[in-house]
């Protein structure tokens, strides 16, 4: 399996503590965002973990090199970044993954038993989701509606009676489905569709193939967008771990 972990992005939402440090590497109690998040990630069976960047691209590769836990990690530029979204940055993968993977963005927060748990589950198609109703009415989160145990719509803008849970940021496809994400991604590339945000092909993909949501629980997570979603992230995990 190769992990890969969306980190190209400028964080314009967070320029005031960005401009010298790209957000993946901002503290997160005793390690930066993107470290917590490899120390989740990087155990077996992932056997590669690609880091796509783009903004202060060389601050990400100093601080965690090729290798992270024992495993192999890579790096793919994505030198348009600050004109494309992350299913630009996820399409410039394609001739590096050929196996079943899990992606994640580069900005996200979850713990190692959550990502132990996801990655193992049996389910090669699979989107982390957080079905507690207080996230359903903020703007920002991915939005998904579920019946019979699959993904039917996701979307930012569902309707509210369609919301049964909240994308936190992880997926995991099969080989056969990440070519598919592949393909259907070159098709928006080549219509200029190039501000994508990665869910744009899943909405097509769960048109044709079964997705299933995998349920966080009550384990603790955060997606950093905002300075104050940051400070937040901050304070909680200082006190908690």
């Amino acid at each position: 399996m190769k992990a890969i972990i969306c980190a190209a992005g400028d964080s314009k939402r967070m320029s005031a503590i960005t401009k010298s440090l790209p957000k993946p590497l901002l503290p997160l109690v005793d390690k930066s965002i993107i470290e917590n998040l490899l120390d989740a990630i990087a155990i077996k069976p992932v056997d590669g973990i690609i880091i796509l960047v783009g903004y202060l691209a060389d601050k990400i590769k100093d601080r965690i090199s090729n290798a992270f836990n024992g495993i192999p990690v890579s790096y793919i530029m994505n030198n348009s970044y600050s004109k494309t979204n992350n299913m630009y940055s996820i399409y410039l993968a394609k001739e590096n993954v050929k196996d079943d993977t899990f992606f994640v963005a580069g900005d996200v927060y979850i713990s190692p038993k959550t990502a132990h748990d996801f990655i193992l589950n049996g389910s090669k198609n699979a989107i982390l989701v957080d079905n507690d109703p207080k996230h359903f009415n903020s703007d920002d989160p991915v939005k998904v509606n579920i019946n019979k145990n699959l993904i039917k719509a996701i979307d930012k803008n569902l309707p509210k009676n369609q919301i049964n849970g909240i994308a936190i940021g992880a997926y995991k496809l099969s080989s056969s489905l990440i070519q598919e994400y592949f393909k259907i991604a070159e098709d928006f590339i080549g219509k200029k569709h190039l501000q994508y945000g990665y869910i744009e092909p899943i909405k097509i993909l769960i048109k044709n193939h079964k997705i299933v949501p995998f349920y966080i629980g009550k384990k603790m997570w955060f997606d950093i967008d905002t300075i104050e979603e940051y400070k937040k992230a901050k304070e909680i995990l200082k006190n908690y771990m």
